[in-house]
């Protein structure tokens, strides 16, 4: 039997904008249609996403008033730990803090990768085309983003056309930021093209949230001394 059903209530990590961190099952299947309890605003999650956050299911009952099913997400947080090994952790797996740069032209498929890295922790800067994602590389400071999350299929400029003019930048942040193509096309050619566009990594979608959080933090913990040291002699 499904452990989660339509009208449940799930309390997230990060809460909305609005300041309202649970959200109501609208439907279940391969995703996850949330809305905010707070505004009303509904996101589609991919179930891993969901799944893998771990915690318990509670409900409280009222008599007259119905069920509710409390899906707790906590964060695990151990005040005896040894320090040593929190910080391992974080250094191996965790995004939080970067500042990512996300190229994506369909709406919904924005929602669910801004939704996924700001459950991480990251920042997120949104570019709807790969013009766009260009413009706003080009006008940043150096080192500003940590790397870039970039669709292929897109109008104005496609991915790989703006993972090249990227490179071809004359700033040394342009040739070592993180540049991962998420693209549903995940045979061996659309892979090469990547490569050859200047892009470190491929992800295939649906986007597996821990895979992805693998990536970027493997590409930009062995990225930082060049991004970093180009920012602080601009400063």
């Amino acid at each position: 039997m499904d452990k989660y059903a339509v009208g449940d209530i799930v309390k997230l990590k990060k809460p909305h904008p609005c300041g309202c961190s649970e959200w109501e099952i609208m439907r279940v299947g391969a995703d996850f249609r949330l809305k905010c309890m707070g505004c009303g605003h509904q996101v589609m999650v991919p179930r891993k996403l969901v799944e893998k956050m771990g915690g318990t299911i509670t409900f409280e009952s009222k008599k007259g008033v119905g069920t509710t099913f409390v899906i707790r997400l906590p964060f695990k947080i151990n005040l005896y730990a040894d320090k040593r090994e929190e910080q391992k952790d974080v250094s191996e797996k965790s995004i939080k803090g970067l500042h990512i740069l996300l190229a994506e032209d369909n709406e919904l498929n924005m929602e669910i990768a801004e939704f996924m890295l700001q459950n991480e922790g990251a920042d997120v800067t949104k570019a709807w085309n790969g013009q766009e994602a260009v413009e706003l590389f080009r006008k940043s400071e150096p080192g500003e983003f940590d790397a870039i999350l970039m669709d292929i299929m897109m109008p104005v400029m496609n991915g790989y056309e703006a993972a090249k003019t990227i490179r071809s930048m004359d700033r040394k942040d342009a040739k070592a930021i993180p540049i991962i193509a998420m693209t549903a096309n995940a045979f061996t050619e659309d892979k090469l093209k990547a490569k050859e566009a200047g892009m470190d990594e491929h992800i295939a979608k649906p986007v597996d949230v821990k895979l992805l959080v693998k990536v970027i933090s493997r590409l930009v913990g062995n990225n930082l001394g060049g991004i970093r040291n180009e920012k602080e002699k601009m400063e």
